[in-house]
């Protein structure tokens, strides 16, 4: 976009005529709003004078620049709101900002302008605050609401001098983009840690007053700038986090969630964007081995197996005994995850992978219906840093054994094949 030339024709309508237009769909209001014309040859745009209610004399431009820190503006005067002029025709070039602007005379401190305040983002102006509300009324039909006093103050309230304009090249166009990524591009073990890059773009042709990103997934969210920042057209807001994997997202073989960007109601649509991350997981290889851990309650809990990552290879067996009796039998082994966890050096021999996670049916003390969740790790030889974990439940769903720790006399051992 440009800022001002000369193709399209502005018609003014002097004070007292009401605005041609009739809102196309429901009106959407931006503070710090902006106007522009659609590529083409242009359109005739009716500019209406609706009211004034500040004392002050106040004059519209259609300004050609933004000088710095919003000073005198170099354009076209179109309106003074005591005297309102009659129709005039000023040209502007299409795919261009219309850059409206007020000058502000308080009669009370003599001759000259006291003050400029221009449409648009907030840093085109002194004070640093967007001085009109721009209202899309749709059918290309817009309403500007300026305020005349430097922001904060009492007198605040956008209706010091108050336009129509009406034309099929009018746009306002807000809209926002969002994009995410993952550094990681697999995990492999619970406590892994996946961190995310989201950025948000302003890639509309108005600044966004309020952008906010919400990742309710992820940890540690922080942006810059800031979430609920403005964003002028074409800037990005840039946001962190991280997500640390746990045995669901072992389970679930991938990690995927959504961050979006909105800057509220009246504004562009919401934007989200999805990230992916899959576990890497090997089909291949078996794992052999037994040994005892310890309950809680100081009870020695000992088993041993041979189960593949592949659950249809067999054999897969998992006997489990503990307190003076007691006995699980794996009859089929329903789910397998063979994983390598990179804190884990098992080597030798390399297998490809350190960790089985899995889950089968069974019988509890010679009854069939029971079912047993497990992790079984290799951290190398000779054994005394590898560990087991078991939970069984019986045909009822009672939890008879849950046991976690490194294991006391025995070995654990993940073979290629």
């Amino acid at each position: 976009m440009v800022a001002l030339g000369l193709l399209v024709a502005v018609t003014l309508v002097p004070f007292g005529m009401k605005s041609l237009a009739t809102p196309a769909h429901a009106a959407t209001s931006v503070t710090g709003g902006q106007l522009f014309t659609t590529a083409g040859t242009g359109c005739q745009v009716t500019v209406s004078f609706i009211s004034a209610e500040a004392s002050f004399n106040d004059y519209l431009f259609l300004s050609s620049t933004v000088p710095p820190s919003g000073g005198t503006p170099t354009g076209t005067l179109l309106f003074n709101h005591g005297a309102p002029s009659g129709p005039t025709t000023i040209s502007v070039p299409a795919s261009s900002e219309l850059i409206f602007a007020i000058n502000v005379d308080n009669p009370s401190n003599g001759t000259g302008i006291d003050a400029t305040w221009y449409m648009g983002p907030g840093t085109r102006n002194a004070d640093g605050q967007p001085h009109a509300i721009v209202t899309d009324n749709g059918g290309g039909n817009f309403t500007v609401a300026f305020e005349d006093i430097a922001i904060p103050s009492q007198y605040t309230d956008y209706n010091d001098l108050v336009y129509s304009f009406q034309g099929s090249c009018l746009t306002a166009n807000p809209h926002l983009s969002i994009t995410k990524t993952a550094t990681e591009k697999s995990y492999s073990a619970v406590g892994n840690v996946i961190h995310y890059t989201i950025v948000a773009k302003n890639d509309g042709n108005v600044t966004l007053p309020a952008v906010t990103v919400v990742d309710p997934k992820v940890s540690g969210l922080t942006c810059t700038p800031a979430n609920g920042s403005s964003l002028a057209a074409g800037g990005t807001m840039t946001c962190t986090g991280t997500h640390t994997i746990v045995q669901a997202d072992i389970t679930a073989g991938h990690y995927a969630n959504t961050a979006c960007v909105d800057d509220g109601p009246g504004g562009a649509t919401q934007a989200c964007a999805s990230a992916d991350v899959p576990a890497v997981v090997i089909s291949q290889g078996r794992m052999t081995g037994g040994g005892s851990v310890f309950t809680a309650a100081g009870v020695r809990v000992t088993h041993g197996f041979e189960i593949h990552c592949d659950v249809s290879q067999s054999p897969n067996n998992i006997e489990v005994n503990w307190g003076g009796g007691q006995n699980f039998h794996l009859t089929s082994l329903t789910s397998a995850q063979c994983v390598d966890d990179p804190s884990i050096i098992a080597n030798p021999p390399n297998a490809g992978f350190d960790t089985f996670i899995g889950a089968g049916t069974g019988t509890f003390n010679g009854v069939a219906g029971a079912h047993i969740q497990f992790t079984f790790t290799d951290a190398g030889e000779p054994g005394t840093k590898d560990s087991a974990t078991i939970k069984i439940t019986d045909a009822g769903g009672n939890v008879v054994l849950q046991v976690s720790g490194l294991l006391d006399k025995g070995n654990q051992q993940a073979h290629k094949n």
